[in-house]
Formats: structure tokens, sequence, C-alpha cells
């Protein structure tokens, strides 16, 4: 019964949290273009995830990937996030 209680409570987290996005995206693009949106949100989960892979020791993993491997992922994950958002937010 606990997990299942923690389970609606984590549901009930992320479609509180997801609701909001919408209203997000409709404020930035007030003021900022999609493309610098798009380069803001990218920096912004770059940096997080830098922080976190710095707080949790990892950040040598890395570099125990070979750099074409690195430089191919890097390259997929900006073309799916370019692609994606601004396709989705240009008029």
């Amino acid at each position: 019964m606990h997990n299942n209680r923690r389970a609606l409570l984590y549901g009930l987290g992320a479609v509180g949290l997801w609701s909001t996005v919408a209203t997000a995206f409709k404020i930035s693009l007030n003021h900022l273009s999609p493309l610098t949106l798009v380069t803001l949100a990218a920096v912004t989960s770059w940096c997080f995830f830098a922080v976190t892979l710095a707080i949790t020791g990892q950040w040598r993993d890395i570099w125990g990937v070979s750099s074409r491997a690195r430089l191919r992922s890097l390259g997929i994950g900006a073309l799916n996030r370019a692609l994606y958002y601004v396709v989705l937010l240009e008029p």
C-alpha cells in the first residue's frame, strides 16, 4: 500500500509540474524568440547535468567514452532539441 501511495504522489507531482509548461512557454515566447528560448533551455539543461555529474563524482566517466562517441551524442542531442522545439514553436 505504501508504494501505491508513493506512485500516486509522484504521478500527481508530475502532472502538476507538467501542466505549467504551456504557460511557461507562452510567457517566455512573449519576451524571447523561439531560437533564444531553445538555446537558453539547452544551456540550462547542460549546466544542470554537469553539476549533477560533478556532485555525484560521475564526471570522470564521460572521459572513458571515445571522443567520437561524445561528439555524436552531443550532436544528436542538440539536433533533437533544436528540431523539435524550433519546429514546434516557430510560427
